[in-house]
């Protein structure tokens, strides 16, 4: 049996990795080398491959771009050959070499989708493409809870990240799948990308998507304000129903008009993030500092009996309180340094408001523009309302044809004898049927 690959693309916090989590339960095979769950943001796992997550790193490096700062075109052709290595190894790797349907699973992979494919595809393996998609409210929500991210920095990213994965899987078996309908009808989504990308799931029971662990999703579906939400949400089949390279050349547009705003919005992101990570250092550094005192402290009290034991490890303490003092003199100037990155933090987001503001005339302007898409859109589909008008003309045409052909054949019964002639007749009857299909 021909090696499957199940790849799971979609924007980080649009509810891969519980498909993916489920998915494994159900007989896909995603490796065991995941990287760390983390408990306040995905507390049953990310089940995303330590190794696929590393080289997605190396290729966004490669392309002088990261996982919140992807807007810049990516030439797919030109990978260096040590990470298409990788990529080899870790495909034909043990994690992978007894299963016959795999499963990937990375946000990253909806930027990368094309390189991964070609190296698939290179093994002669079949790929198959999960697109999961959760509106861009509910992603915004939980990245702004995880990361502190801006609501349009989020929006922008999930924009990209969608635009990617359904563009780059033009030419694979997909399906489309909402987190709304994963999460409230499991069994019949898991039943929808069982059929649609001929798999062989196991479906059972379901074991674990559980409903209680959701944050920032209602029992009912509320659809983003973000226009291409919108355009999604009005759709049955939104991967054929959408003009996606209409949707990408306005996108494209976009970012050409206010990169300015998006680079400032990015690398604020950027600063933002990092002074939270040294926060979150310095204060780890304090907690265990206490905890430190704590354990001295009872380790005194219980030697208060032992006399001359207490005596030796009070001598023994004041060398460490010399220690500690000099460590704390040490933090001391380590704390001014960071009150100082601070203070420049400060001035740096004085600055990114004074950014927003100028950028906010620009988004008027922006609205205008999207105002005028509208009534591009509205031209679109009058349009399509003559073409409807153009195919009933068709289809009467066509109906007459036939109506033509069953004449043709009650001459073709009548000239019976005179054979050669009929046979004229009808060549010259097909003839003109194959004409009129194609004016049809």
């Amino acid at each position: 049996m021909e090696k499957q690959w199940l790849v799971i693309l979609g924007m980080h916090r649009s509810g891969t990795s519980a498909l993916a989590g489920e998915l494994d339960a159900q007989g896909v095979c995603f490796g065991h080398d995941f990287i760390d769950d983390i408990t306040d943001v995905n507390a049953k796992g990310f089940f995303e491959n330590r190794e696929l997550v590393a080289i997605n790193e190396a290729l966004l490096s490669h392309f002088d771009q990261t996982w919140f700062d992807c807007f810049s075109p990516m030439l797919y052709e030109d990978i260096p050959v040590d990470i298409k290595e990788r990529i080899k190894t870790l495909l034909l790797s043990e994690q992978f070499s007894a299963a016959s349907l795999c499963g990937l699973k990375d946000p990253r992979l909806s930027l990368l989708f094309p390189i991964w494919k070609k190296e698939i595809e290179a093994l002669g393996h079949q790929v198959r493409v999960v697109i999961m998609n959760r509106g861009a409210n509910e992603v915004s929500k939980s990245l702004f809870k995880r990361d502190s991210m801006l609501p349009i920095h989020t929006e922008w990213l999930w924009k990209q990240y969608t635009l990617s994965a359904v563009l780059g899987t033009h030419d694979v078996r997909r399906v489309w799948i909402e987190h709304h309908e994963l999460m409230f009808d499991t069994a019949n989504t898991l039943a929808t990308i069982n059929d649609s990308l001929a798999l062989n799931l196991s479906l059972k029971k379901i074991s674990f998507i559980d409903v209680n662990l959701l944050t920032h999703t209602k029992l009912n579906k509320v659809v983003s304000d973000e226009p291409l939400c919108k355009v999604i949400a009005q759709c049955v089949t939104p991967l054929k129903d959408i003009d996606w390279s209409f949707e990408n050349e306005a996108w494209n547009l976009y970012l050409s008009n206010y990169s300015i705003f998006i680079r400032a919005v990015v690398e604020s992101f950027y600063s933002l993030n990092k002074a939270l990570i040294n926060a979150i250092t310095i204060g780890d550094q304090y907690s265990r500092a206490c905890d430190l005192i704590a354990y001295r402290e009872s380790v005194i009290e219980e030697r208060d009996e032992q006399l001359n034991t207490a005596n030796t490890e009070l001598s023994n303490a004041r060398e460490l309180i010399a220690y500690r003092e000099s460590v704390i003199r040490e933090r001391d100037e380590q704390l001014n340094t960071a009150n100082t990155e601070l203070s420049n933090a400060r001035e740096l987001i004085a600055y990114r408001e004074s950014v927003i503001r100028e950028r906010d005339e620009q988004l008027n302007t922006a609205n205008t523009e999207l105002s005028n898409a509208r009534e591009l859109i509205a031209y679109r589909e009058s349009v399509i309302r003559e073409r409807d008008e153009q195919l009933n003309t068709a289809n009467t045409e066509l109906s007459n044809a036939r109506e033509l052909i069953a004449y043709r054949e009650s001459v073709i019964e009548e000239r019976d004898e005179q054979l050669n002639t009929a046979n004229t007749e009808l060549s010259n009857a097909r003839e003109l049927i194959a004409y009129r299909e194609s004016v049809i």
